[in-house]
């Protein structure tokens, strides 16, 4: 304390008589006389190991000693199966990389439907049967909604059938659906029809043996018409039935295929009126002769 308190005294003097000049650092290490001053550190307490935990490294030791071999064996057997795993990983990742490249313009798509099983499907039907049994009336409902989603079908069927039949006497001529759909306009009294026809097609004639099967097809046709109502009135005023007029509002046909071929020396269409007619003529015969 002596010497920090006449250190201080001459810096301050110094300070006093030289105001300008920067005063030096002043360091003082303050130790004591002797080590033996400080306290002694506590030696930690450290417990005697254990008889059983002695024995044990023992017996450790010993069995290394003795299977230097089998453990140098084991070893190695470890690093290389690390090395394989390591190699295989790597070539797993650099094939995963590529098919990452690959597939990162144009992603894979995912089913994500579920998958009908045998097992599902026995489980549906055994709950199902016990219900069509039990209620008729669910099995007439089936009915009438599939019979419902086939009406177009059945209609192009039927119509294919009744033309063929009765209007060109034999000559094949089929359509694919027929979509109908009537509204009524009350005034004026007008009925208005939608009617669209898919696949259609005029057969040519089987006797000539055309390279193509159909004269004329189209893919679908589109038609309104609009019919007026007057002519039910005057037949029911009068008894006698008046032209009816109908109006195509629009028609609309696309992908129509028509084909002009020359085969046996004929025309298909010249064969094809000569059919008509001649199975025409055969169906007045029949009639005849009945």
């Amino acid at each position: 304390l002596a010497q920090l308190r006449s250190a201080l005294d001459a810096e301050c003097g110094e300070a006093w008589t030289a105001p300008h000049r920067r005063a030096p650092h002043v360091a003082i290490d303050i130790r004591p006389e002797s080590a033996s001053l400080l306290p002694p550190a506590p030696a930690p307490e450290v417990e005697p190991p254990k008889a059983s935990y002695l024995s044990r490294l023992k017996k450790k030791a010993l069995y290394l000693e003795s299977r230097d071999g089998a453990v140098a064996l084991l070893q190695a057997r470890a690093r290389g199966r690390r090395a394989r795993k390591q190699k295989r990983r790597g070539a797993g990742e650099e094939a995963e990389e590529g098919v990452e490249a690959s597939t990162a313009c144009f992603p894979t798509p995912v089913d994500c439907r579920p998958r009908p099983t045998a097992r599902s499907l026995l489980l549906g039907c055994l709950l199902c049967v016990p219900l069509l049994l039990l209620s008729p009336l669910l099995l007439l409902c089936l009915a009438a909604c599939y019979a419902y989603l086939r009406l177009p079908y059945l209609l192009g069927w039927v119509t294919s059938k009744a033309i063929t039949r009765l209007g060109l006497f034999g000559y094949p001529l089929t359509f694919g659906a027929i979509h109908l759909s009537p509204w009524l306009e009350l005034r004026p009294a007008r009925l208005h029809l939608r009617l669209c026809v898919e696949d259609f097609s005029l057969s040519n004639p089987p006797s000539l043996g055309c390279p193509h099967r159909h004269f004329v097809s189209a893919g679908a046709v589109d038609f309104l018409l609009t019919i007026d109502l007057h002519w039910a009135k005057e037949l029911l005023r009068t008894g006698r039935l008046q032209p009816v007029p109908i109006h195509f509002e629009h028609t609309s046909v696309r992908r129509v295929k028509l084909y002009f071929e020359l085969t046996r020396g004929e025309l298909n269409v010249n064969g094809l009126a000569r059919e008509i007619a001649e199975l025409e003529v055969r169906a007045r015969r029949s009639c005849c002769a009945l």
